[in-house]
């Protein structure tokens, strides 16, 4: 590139450009770098854009062959150092003799050549990438922006940067320690300002030529909204950062434009993914769709709608997941509504559908397939969506009620100074015969920290300005969805239908809440199966107050199973393998109990974990809604702190006298860290759980699992997981029981498999446990839970409704002597004293 900027004012001419009054022929190497810092004021444009310029000055200047004249510099064969037009025997600085006037043209070569920018040595153009730096070739592109031309990536930045890395000389040759500062992949920025490792990011995925079988495909669907004028740069970056920070398998991008694509493709992650589009393909188009896959893509192909007037198509690709079927994946633009004077009527409905039709008609014949784009879709204009059978519409499917607009001019503050509208203008479409859907979130409906843009609005006659935050697209919602769908279906129930027995089952407790409490009157109190004249029913519902109120007066529960002292087994009960401490129960396959499972040390390693580690953000709490991230709680409990909010959504722990100074000086709300500590009830590690949706929201930022946690949880899962796999633990939630709490009957019913295990540990004070069947209908078995006890629950198991009616915290029933003792030992009395009234139960799960 530097070699060839010695040329610029004769191929100016030839593109009737004029040269400024210094755009003569570079004399000295001086004299050409600051030609080249000056290149934007250097000529005059005429009627050409500079990104026109661009285009053209790289086509033309690429095959040119290097003058051997005198008055030109020569670059050093050896050392690449490059030497003036009056240093014509031998190289300056390894004297090397000057090379003969055949070698010096590249056109007359065998190989072309090209200087690399980074660190000037000349590569052939076979070569993609530098062989001494890794900078990539110029040629790679027919278009170069501005930023190729410059080290620090603009015109204006170079100006002031000596440090220039075009023409400087690197002696001995050694790797650019500019370009590997900008390729170091250790620590990237996610959006909010929060760094992530690479490695932690990359973790999430599985790399494309492993061989290794993906638990699961996650999908991403993005318009990117070509407009140039709107922070184009920036947004696209942070589009980069929400696909560093899911690391999708598949993305299907819209309305990507040649400037576009090149931000893309300069971008860290970009390497990482096989593009259905070729650079030189990228140029030549104006705005178009692509398909990116870092899971192998086996082919692509691009057709072209027969009726559009505004050149849209539609993008396929056949990509091979490691270890599961070839998947199909397919985008498109479909014809936009464009009303407009005079008649204001120009929707395009009639196109719309042909194209859909046509889509569908080129997709159906594969068993599995994801259709995905922005397809402009209005169902009041334009009707149901023609999807065939075995076609369904995920975000229908998995968000039943939920609106979804993808485009919304009030949820989305970038737009709101346009004409209202909310509609759900793109789909996520699918068929999938060796696959189940997962789950579809929204992602990209953050604003860009500290961007913001003037828009003008007309107000009854007057203009005013508006300034308005800047989002990465004008698009959100199914536009830049994830879809962690798709994971091997494995005859398990799909999440809508589970969702759908959860509405059923929601509506008939509301309807049988008034029978219980007539029915609580007639149980037989000592009975661990309650039951009414008409025989057991809504016995789940019974028992858990029954086994309340006797748990909390101290009661024996009769009947109850005590596996930590079993002699002869109950009917019913027994041991797993033979020679092992694992308890099952017949009519619940699936479930088992496993008492003494954690030794003393383990428990208090893992209760001091669970009180300081564990509710540390980036994990979530039950705290997060009111006082957002709230860290040290409980070194802040033990010091006597105060929570005092600072500002609206701004909360800081203070000592007891800072506080109540601060509360003399203005009216201000506070808790002290003891009653937070008190009221903590739980915990997330790993990915977290949503509490609101119920459901694993994999934007959220989290740590993983700590690994001896995970070995630990692996060790006692192996006896439930099917043959042959092993369990991966990927997510937790932790509860903290304190006096008086219950945790009610219900399902763990949000993992993609049933067959793995919940893997549940028990800290704490003795628990009254119980497991019921699929109904609550069903009678329920009652157990002990003590700390140290571990149980797994898989398979059928998982459809069982389960509950803790209460905790013992009398020093007769609790049975933490030697647990209270152990950490009054270790760690003085603040963990010890804890533990005397509360219970902690670790659940582990493998969410894919």
């Amino acid at each position: 590139v530097f070699n060839h900027l010695l040329f610029l004012p004769h191929f100016v001419r030839q593109e009737g450009w004029k040269p400024s009054t210094n755009g003569g022929e570079f004399d000295s190497i001086a004299s050409c770098e600051a030609s080249s810092r000056n290149l934007s004021r250097g000529f005059c444009v005429s009627q050409m854009s500079a990104s026109r310029f661009l285009r053209l000055f790289v086509t033309r200047l690429a095959p040119v062959a290097m003058s051997s004249s005198s008055s030109s510099s020569w670059s050093c064969t050896k050392c690449t150092f490059l030497n003036s037009p009056s240093q014509k025997l031998n190289c300056m600085i390894c004297l090397t003799p000057l090379p003969t006037p055949s070698s010096l043209s590249v056109s007359s070569n065998d190989e072309s050549q090209w200087a690399c920018k980074a660190c000037t040595f000349l590569n052939t153009y076979k070569n993609s990438a530098c062989g001494i730096c890794g900078t990539r070739s110029p040629s790679s592109s027919s278009l170069l922006a501005f930023d190729d031309l410059t080290d620090s990536g603009s015109l204006e930045s170079n100006t002031n940067n000596n440090n220039n890395s075009i023409g400087s000389v690197f002696f001995p040759l050694r790797r650019c320690s500019k370009r590997k500062a900008m390729d170091d992949d250790d620590v990237i920025e996610v959006d909010g300002g929060s760094v992530k490792k690479r490695n932690e990011i990359e973790s999430k995925g599985e790399a494309s030529g492993s061989g290794t079988a993906l638990s699961c495909v996650k999908i991403l669907t993005y318009n990117v909204w070509f407009r140039e004028d709107l922070e184009l740069s920036n947004r696209m970056r942070a589009i980069g950062h929400l696909i560093q920070l899911h690391s999708p398998h598949l993305i299907c991008f819209q309305e990507v434009i040649p400037e576009i694509y090149e931000i893309f493709r300069k971008s860290n992650w970009w390497k990482e993914y096989t593009c259905s589009v070729s650079v030189d393909a990228a140029q030549s188009r104006g705005y178009y769709c692509m398909l990116l896959s870092k899971v192998g893509m086996k082919s692509s192909s691009c057709k072209s709608f027969r009726n559009s007037i505004m050149g849209r198509d539609l993008s396929v690709a056949e990509v091979e997941v490691p270890g599961r079927k070839p998947l199909v994946l397919a985008t498109s633009h479909l014809e936009s509504p464009c009303p407009g004077p005079p008649k204001w009527d120009q929707m395009y409905s009639r196109e719309r559908v042909e194209q859909a039709n046509e889509a569908i008609e080129h997709l159906r014949a594969n068993p599995n397939v994801v259709f995905a784009g922005d397809m402009n879709w209005d169902d009041k204009l334009d009707g149901k969506f023609p999807l065939p059978d075995k076609w369904v519409d995920v975000w229908e499917v998995l968000k039943p009620g939920d609106l979804g607009f993808t485009y919304d001019t009030k949820a989305n503050p970038m737009l709101s100074g346009n004409r209202a509208l909310q509609k759900r203008l793109d789909r996520f479409f699918c068929r999938l015969d060796d696959y189940e859907l997962g789950g579809i979130e929204m992602v990209g409906k953050e604003a860009i920290p500290g961007l913001s843009y003037v828009k003008e609005k007309r107000v009854r006659g007057d203009v005013k300005k508006l300034e308005l935050p800047v989002l990465p697209s004008d698009h959100f919602d199914e536009a830049a969805r994830l879809a962690e769908a798709a994971r091997l279906a494995k005859g398990k129930r799909t999440k809508a239908a589970r969702l759908a027995k959860a509405e059923t089952a929601k509506a008939a407790r509301l309807a049988m809440a008034e029978k219980d409490k007539a029915i609580l009157s007639e149980g037989n109190q000592n009975s661990n199966i309650p039951r009414c004249d008409s025989g057991p029913f809504r016995a789940f519902g019974i028992a858990m107050l029954i086994f309340y109120f006797e748990a909390g007066q101290g009661k024996t529960i009769l009947g109850a199973l005590d596996f930590n002292r079993t002699g002869v087994l109950p009917h019913g009960i027994r041991v797993a393998e033979a020679d092992s401490q694992v308890f099952c129960i017949e009519n619940r396959p699936g479930f088992y109990f496993i008492p003494n499972a954690l030794s003393l040390e383990e428990q208090c390693k893992w209760i001091r974990e669970s009180l300081t580690s564990f509710p540390q953000p980036p994990n979530r709490t039950n705290h997060n809604a009111i006082y957002g991230p709230v860290a040290d709680l409980f070194d802040s409990a033990k010091a006597n702190k105060v929570l005092v909010q600072e500002d609206t959504n701004i909360w800081k722990f203070c000592d007891g006298e800072e506080a109540i100074a601060k509360a003399k000086q203005r009216s201000c709300k506070s808790v002290s860290a003891s009653v937070l500590l008190r009221k903590l009830r739980w915990s997330t590690l790993g990915l977290q759980f949503d509490w609101s949706k119920r459901n694993y929201d994999v934007s959220l930022p989290h740590n993983n699992i700590p690994d001896a946690l995970c070995q630990l949880a692996k060790k006692h899962a192996a006896i439930a997981m099917p043959a042959g796999e092993e369990f991966r633990p990927e997510g937790a939630i932790v509860n903290y029981f304190g006096l008086g709490d219950t945790l009610g009957g219900h399902l763990d019913d949000m993992e993609a498999d049933w067959s793995k295990p919940i893997v549940s540990m028990s800290l704490g004070c003795k628990a009254i446990f119980l497991l019921g069947g699929k109904s609550k209908e069903d009678p329920p078995h009652a157990m002990y839970l003590r700390s140290g006890d571990v149980v797994l629950m898989a398979g059928e198991a998982r459809e069982c409704f389960h509950g803790v009616p209460r905790i013992f915290i009398d020093e007769e029933n609790a049975d933490i002597g030697a647990l209270e003792s152990e950490l009054s030992h270790e760690s003085g009395h603040s963990f010890a004293e804890y533990i005397k009234t509360s219970r902690i139960n670790i659940n582990i799960r493998q969410v894919f």
